[in-house]
């Protein structure tokens, strides 16, 4: 269902293409005898309404700038300026109109409902997209939820005890997206900072982390440094604990070198207890050779 109907199903009739810059949806499964209620595609304020607008124009983009093109009664909201691109949304052919003029809708909120005014050959909707004042193809924001207001992951300070990544590559180098995917939209380009680690994803090509949620870059050659958590706490507990072991294995040695010197000690009285036995011996010996010679 688009995001700009509120109850039944809807069915895109007509597409973007160089002579109609919008998409045209109705209710029901194409019916247009069933109508539906529109709704805000997002926030904004209604810069303007124009009722029984049936002026025709030479060619699309004239239609857009003067905003007119036989859309009969329609709604003109500004979202505002994001990401550097200001966005507004119209909704044509609507059979009532609901806001004012500088009335502030938020995202979801009823305008309208489905009309047949203007040119038109049947009730339905035709929505535009006007991006810097020109028209873009709505339908990744209609049908498959794309949003222009994402913006880019913020710059965080150093946390030693986190998980973060530094993009180190310059300016308008290495791309954010809202998926895991280079087929996935582009938000814009990161700036170079210090940012954290969500979460990480690898694929057949490169290794993706999400630095905010739904923003992701990938591992690009020479513009990721990845930051380690540093553990201090370990680390000194690790210093402390090899002291220990130091001081105690240096008692054991000393324990050691005592024992030895008190071995070496008693080898040696053994050896003159040994020296004054045969001195001993070697005495007596002479004596009985100077009794019988």
């Amino acid at each position: 269902m688009a995001r700009i109907t509120r109850d039944f199903t809807t069915v895109l009739t007509y597409g973007y293409n160089a002579e109609h810059l919008a998409n045209d949806i109705v209710g029901n499964n194409g019916s247009y005898n069933v109508l539906d209620t529109i709704v805000a595609l997002y926030d904004g304020q209604v810069e303007k309404i124009c009722n029984n607008c049936n002026q025709t124009f030479s060619n699309a983009q004239s239609a857009i700038a003067i905003y007119g093109h036989a859309y009969g009664n329609y709604v003109l909201i500004n979202h505002g300026t994001m990401n550097g691109h200001t966005y507004k949304t119209r909704y044509a052919h609507f059979g009532a109109v609901y806001v004012n003029v500088g009335q502030y809708v938020k995202e979801g909120q009823a305008i309208g409902f489905m009309g047949n005014t203007g040119f038109s050959m049947g009730g339905h909707t035709h929505f535009e997209l006007i991006v810097d004042g020109v028209c873009v193809d709505p339908y990744p924001y209609l049908f498959q939820g794309k949003k222009f207001w994402t913006t880019l992951p913020k710059p965080v300070e150093r946390d030693k005890e986190k998980m973060q990544l530094r993009v180190i590559c310059g300016r308008n180098t290495l791309r954010c997206r809202t998926f895991h995917s280079t087929e996935a939209d582009i938000i814009g380009f990161i700036e170079p900072a210090i940012y954290n680690i969500i979460s990480t994803f690898k694929d057949n090509e490169y290794v993706w982390y999400e630095v905010e949620k739904g923003k992701w870059i990938a591992n690009a050659i020479n513009c990721i440094e990845i930051l380690e958590v540093e553990k201090e706490q370990e680390t000194a507990d690790f210093e402390e604990k090899d002291q220990n072991n130091t001081n105690t294995l240096e008692k054991v040695e000393t324990s050691e070198n005592e024992q030895e010197k008190e071995e070496n000690k008693g080898n040696k009285e053994k050896e003159r207890l040994i020296v004054k036995i045969l001195d001993f011996l070697m005495s007596i010996i002479h004596k009985v050779l100077d009794i019988f010679f």
